[in-house]
C-alpha cells in the first residue's frame, strides 16, 4: 500500500525494467513518496486546482508537475529532447512549455 514502494519494486522485476525507464504518475502525495522511495522519476498531476495542488505536491519534491494526463505526451517529448539525469528541483511543465505553446489548449491556464 502506498507510500510503500513494494508495488513498484514488484512491477519493475516482473516487467524487467530499470527505474530510469519508468515514471511514477499520481495526484496524491503518497504517489510521489512511493515513486521517490523506489528511485523512480515522479510526475505529480495537479488536476482541477493546479495552483493549490501544485503548491501542496511540490513539498513532496516530484520531478515533474503536469496539469492533467493530456499533458503527458508533452512531458514525454520534453524528456526525449532534454537531458534530465541531474534534476535538482521540480520541473513544472506548464512553466517550461507555456512560452512555446501559448495557444495550445492542453497547456492553457485558463
Amino acid at each position: 500500500m502506498k507510500p510503500n514502494a513494494v508495488g513498484f519494486y514488484k512491477a519493475l522485476k516482473i516487467l524487467e525494467l530499470q527505474t530510469e525507464e519508468v515514471l511514477a504518475i499520481g495526484d496524491q502525495a503518497s504517489d510521489i513518496i512511493a515513486g521517490r522511495t523506489a528511485g523512480i522519476r515522479t510526475v505529480a498531476v495537479t488536476g482541477a486546482f493546479p495552483k493549490v495542488m501544485a503548491a501542496h505536491l511540490r513539498t513532496y519534491r516530484p520531478d515533474f508537475l503536469i496539469r492533467d494526463m493530456q499533458a503527458l505526451p508533452y512531458l514525454l517529448k520534453y524528456l526525449r529532447d532534454s537531458f534530465c539525469a541531474n534534476i535538482k528541483t521540480t520541473v513544472d511543465l506548464q512553466e517550461v512549455l507555456t512560452p512555446l505553446l501559448k495557444n495550445d489548449p492542453l497547456l492553457s491556464t485558463h
